[in-house]
Parts: structure tokens; C-alpha cells; sequence
């Protein structure tokens, strides 16, 4: 299936995918005892806030997922309700995930609206935020396992050969990524900030800046993109449709995993420099990376270019909350043209996983080749701006 084919698919399924919303919200709230209603009131608006926009990307990419490599002998009018529900299983988890993170980043914006734990944190619920980014973290698998043993007059479980095997290797799935996501977060953190805080070699605090340096080293960057980004933005929703569709080949999923992390390590690159360079007005939110201190992309590449009378200035301004050292650092990277080597960097990424994709080979005993898939997000990641 052609890519533009694959694009007008996106939208169809985008829309189908919005319309089990209100379905799969009453999924959640399903089972409350009386004597939690008003946790229940605060949990239906901890999800209203937080679920309710979006560009649903990671929840259609699951039914995308599913319509490629599902068997191509597979009946056509098979219902897809629980593959959509699923979807909203990995968009909980996303919208868990980004609570989360806005606490640790103390950031303000999320999707052009203040991020949720200001909103408690000025209504006095002090840090009720954490709690509630971990509840729709755990609720995801909740759901799913509710789908298969408690509520299957929602959805036909008659779509698979083995249903309780398919169940088993979503769970594990979401247990995995999510492990792996909070081990990837740790490691983001642990590797900001040299001004304030750092770890190294076993040693806390006290480090001087050109040691700490080398945690902005491409290895760091390339483990945070790993695991903190590309396996739950990419592989696992691409994933969840290849489990769904009963896929068993043996290599498959980790051929994938290779494919779709080389995107997330672009899609981590291309964030680190819409936080700095991009339009808030477009992207939703304020960009933090600078006065978090955080191992980015661009301090990464910076680092390479710098004189030592730049490397000064860095030395002095990255990892400060105030706007003039923001500034100074952003004069500095516009003074080492990083704006153009982002673009240079981009034309070869984008060379290399269009080869990765290329080398992709399994028959055709899938509905639509995969590649067709892998090359659409391509096109879909090197077109974002926000």
C-alpha cells in the first residue's frame, strides 16, 4: 500500500479511533465501590483533563499495526473494537508517562494548557499529580486484563486462536516498556543538571563541569532515546498490533524494535530542537531543556564545535532556571550554526533508516508489506513541528 494510501488510512482510522473514547472511559470507571466515589470524581477528571486531546498517534498506530501484519487469509469484517481499545490502553500510559515527566521538569505547559499538577498544586492538593500520573499508568493494564476476564460482553474475543496467550504477551508487553521507560527516565535525569546535582562513577555531587561533560556524551543520548523514548512511542504500539494480529516469526519483533528505535532516536533529536528553536505557540508547550541541564541533543552536538572560549560560556549558563542564561546558550548555538547542522543530521538519519526499512524482508503472508508502515511514520516524524 502506497504511503499516501496509508495516510488517508490514518485518518480514517483516527477518526474511528476518537469515537471509542467514551466507551473506554466507562471502561475505567467501571467497579468503583460506593465508598471511593470521590476518588472515582477526581480520577474521571484526572482522565478528561489529560485524555482528551492529543494527536493520538501511539493509540492508532496500534490499529494501523494490527491491519498490516495481520494474516492476509484473516476475514476482512473481523469486529476491531478491542484492537481500538487497546489503542486507548497505550494512549493512558502516554498520557500517564507526560504527567510524570512535567513534574520532574517542572514544566508549566502541556498541549497549550497548564500542566495538570499546577492545577492541583493551586487547588491545595499538593503533590496529588504524582499519584495520579501513576494511576493512569497502571489503569492501562487494568484495562486490559478487565477486557479479557471481566467485561467481554465490550468486545468479541473470539478473534484469536489462543486468547489467554494473547493477553499473557500484552501484559508482559506493557510491564516491559514501562520498566524499561522508568529506567530510561532515571537515566535522564541522573545525567542533567551539572550545576546541581549529578552522578557519576559512584560519586554524588562536587563534580566539576568538564567531568560531568561526559554525560553529554552521544552514548547518553543514545541510551535516553532507547529507553526512556523509542520503545513506548514507537515499538510498543507497533508491537501491541503485531501481538493482536498473532504474529509468530521468529525475529520479528526484535527486527522491528531495531527499525522503530532508530525513529525514536530521530523523533528525541527532533524534540530536543523544537524545544529550543520551536514555536510554543505551536508546539503546546515551553521548552525546558536548557535550565533542566538536560543531556539534549543539541548540547551533545554542541560539545563537538565548541572553543574553549564558548565551552566557557556553556560551562557558566547550561542547567540555570533564568531566562539570560537561556538565552545566552541558544545565542550560542545559533553562533555555531546548530539550526543547520540539525538539518544535515536529519538528511542522514533519515537516509539511514530508509535503508534499515528497505533491508525488511518477511513474504507476504502479512495484509499490507510493513515497510509500507515504517516508511509512513518517516514521513509522518520528518514533517512534525511540534
Amino acid at each position: 500500500m502506497p504511503t499516501a494510501d496509508l495516510h488517508i488510512k490514518f485518518r480514517e482510522v483516527k477518526e474511528i479511533f476518537e469515537s471509542y473514547f467514551d466507551t473506554f472511559v466507562s471502561l475505567l470507571h467501571r467497579g468503583y465501590p460506593k465508598s471511593l466515589e470521590l476518588a472515582k470524581q477526581h480520577f474521571q477528571n484526572v482522565v478528561s483533563y489529560n485524555l482528551s486531546s492529543g494527536k493520538r498517534i501511539r493509540g492508532v498506530l496500534v490499529v494501523l499495526s494490527y491491519l498490516v501484519f495481520r494474516n492476509k487469509n484473516d476475514d476482512p469484517k473481523r469486529s476491531l473494537s478491542f484492537v481500538y481499545l487497546i489503542g486507548w490502553c497505550v494512549e493512558l500510559l502516554h498520557a500517564g508517562f507526560l504527567v510524570l515527566d512535567d513534574i520532574i521538569d517542572n514544566s508549566t505547559l502541556r498541549r497549550g494548557q497548564p500542566c495538570w499538577h499546577l492545577t492541583q498544586a493551586n487547588l491545595n492538593r499538593g503533590l496529588i499529580g504524582i499519584n495520579d500520573g501513576l494511576h493512569l499508568v497502571l489503569s492501562a493494564k487494568y484495562v486490559i486484563h478487565s477486557l479479557f476476564f471481566q467485561y467481554q460482553d465490550t468486545v468479541n474475543l473470539h478473534m484469536w486462536k489462543d486468547q489467554n496467550n494473547v493477553c499473557l504477551k500484552l501484559c508482559k508487553l506493557f510491564d516491559e516498556i514501562s520498566y524499561k521507560t522508568c529506567s530510561g527516565q532515571c537515566l535522564d535525569i541522573l545525567s542533567s543538571n551539572p550545576n546541581n546535582q549529578c552522578l557519576l562513577n559512584g560519586k554524588h555531587n562536587g563534580l566539576e563541569f568538564d567531568s560531568f561533560t561526559r554525560n553529554y556524551s552521544p552514548s547518553v543520548f543514545e541510551a535516553i532515546t532507547h529507553w526512556k523514548t523509542g520503545l513506548y512511542s514507537f515499538y510498543l504500539p507497533v508491537a501491541c498490533g503485531m501481538i493482536l494480529a498473532e504474529v509468530d516469526i521468529d525475529g520479528i519483533f526484535e527486527n522491528v524494535q531495531h527499525i522503530l528505535l532508530r525513529l525514536g532516536n530521530y523523533f528525541q533529536a527532533q524534540d530536543d530542537y523544537l524545544d529550543c528553536f520551536g514555536d510554543s505557540e505551536i508546539t503546546g508547550k515551553v521548552g525546558t531543556d536548557i535550565a533542566e541541564g538536560k543531556c539534549s541533543w543539541l548540547v551533545v552536538e554542541a560539545l563537538k564545535y565548541l572553543s574553549p572560549e564558548q565551552y566557557a560560556v556553556l560551562k557558566t549558563n547550561y542547567g540555570k532556571p533564568d531566562r539570560e542564561s537561556q538565552q545566552t546558550i541558544r545565542n550560542l548555538y545559533d553562533a555555531i550554526k546548530l539550526p543547520e547542522k540539525f538539518k544535515l543530521y536529519e538528511k542522514q538519519a533519515k537516509t539511514e533508516i530508509t535503508t534499515s526499512i528497505q533491508d525488511f524482508i518477511y513474504g507476504d503472508q502479512f495484509c499490507i508489506d510493513p515497510r509500507d508502515l515504517f516508511f509512513f511514520l518517516v514521513e509522518l516524524l520528518f514533517q512534525r513541528n511540534c
